[in-house]
């Protein structure tokens, strides 16, 4: 059926800026180590992962490996997690971001 007038039709996900292994390994690191406290979907829980700020972003490494949140209970992953492994888990947040902005 035709959308009505002065509706547009919802626009699709933006393509991933990363490859769909890295999003389904980063997928699976979360849902091993973050859930718990951020929730499956990222969204719950401390904080709302899908809306990370700049400086979260710029500061992910630092937050998730290096431990630069441990006072705001946020503890270091470092033990863990290597440097890839939070990259990956970095850009399944960023997609769920993406398309959470769509919806």
């Amino acid at each position: 059926p035709p959308m009505p007038e002065g509706e547009t039709a919802p626009l699709p996900p933006p393509p991933s800026r990363a490859p769909e292994a890295v999003i389904q390994k980063g997928a699976a690191l979360f849902a091993k180590n973050c859930a718990l406290c951020h929730g499956q979907l990222a969204r719950g829980g401390i904080k709302d992962l899908r809306k990370m700020s700049p400086d979260t972003h710029a500061h992910f490494d630092d937050i998730v490996l290096g431990g630069a949140r441990q006072k705001q209970g946020m503890a270091s992953f470092a033990d863990v997690l290597s440097k890839d492994d939070a990259a990956a888990i970095k850009k399944k947040l960023e997609d769920a971001g993406a398309k959470a902005e769509l919806k």
